[in-house]
């Protein structure tokens, strides 16, 4: 009885983290929709339906306690890459991650402060870029898109604005991805007693010992008369003892 009872609490228990909800770890404020992700320690938000200058898109993702993504290593890159082009379908797109050099031209560094490692730059783009276009306009490039169409390779464009020719300005507009410390997943440590299984130890035997009187039958007694008792075990006589 004891043994089914624990085992349905264990299973009860069991279902019911089975049936969380895994964007609980992610911050309240993000919309549960096919644009959140949870990836190991942090929530993605994939901003692909609309298109911000980078220091919008970084204030969009900041005011709900995020940052724009930090690719900082291959497998993070992959991942976000995959997702783009082949979730959202968004192949041909570019996207704001959360790098830049504004601080100090050439020094480039993550949003959260740590200096860059991984990297995945494009042929002729990065701090020791050498393209025509690199050149020209390096000191005004400080932010880095990710192309998801050149296989997410990294470039370096204007934050805010553009050049179309040299001749015409626009804003420099793009999707983005947020990145958002995931909670740990509350564990809870269900205690099952299960009945001992070791048998209860047999009560000990006592010995007892019992002298029987000795019997003497009158002489017109017959032998058939010596009786035992069935309680003692001790013979009597049934017709009279002398």
């Amino acid at each position: 009885m004891l043994t089914t009872l624990a085992s349905i609490l264990l299973l009860s228990a069991l279902s019911y983290f089975a049936s969380a909800d895994i964007y609980d770890q992610c911050p309240s404020v993000l919309p549960r929709d096919q644009y959140l992700q949870v990836r190991g320690d942090f929530c993605y938000q994939f901003v692909v339906f609309r298109k911000k200058t980078h220091s919008e898109a970084k204030s969009d993702c900041e005011s709900r306690g995020g940052t724009l993504a930090l690719v900082k290593s291959p497998d993070i890159q992959n991942y976000l890459r995959d997702q783009l082009a082949n979730t959202y379908l968004h192949s041909f797109d570019k996207v704001w991650i959360g790098l830049n050099d504004i601080m100090a031209e050439n020094i480039y560094q993550w949003e959260d402060g740590t200096s860059v490692v991984y990297t995945n730059w494009a042929d002729g783009e990065g701090p020791s870029g050498t393209g025509f276009v690199h050149t020209a306009n390096h000191d005004k490039r400080d932010c880095v898109l990710m192309d998801v169409l050149s296989d997410g390779r990294w470039r370096e464009v204007e934050c805010e604005s553009g050049s179309f020719l040299i001749l015409f300005s626009s804003s420099e507009t793009h999707s983005y991805v947020c990145q958002y410390r995931a909670r740990p997943a509350t564990v809870v440590v269900v205690n099952v007693v299960y009945p001992p299984t070791t048998p209860a130890p047999l009560p000990t035997a006592t010995s007892v010992t019992y002298v029987c009187p000795v019997v003497i039958c009158s002489p017109d007694c017959e032998i058939a008369s010596i009786q035992v008792d069935v309680s003692t075990g001790c013979a009597y006589c049934s017709c009279h003892s002398v």
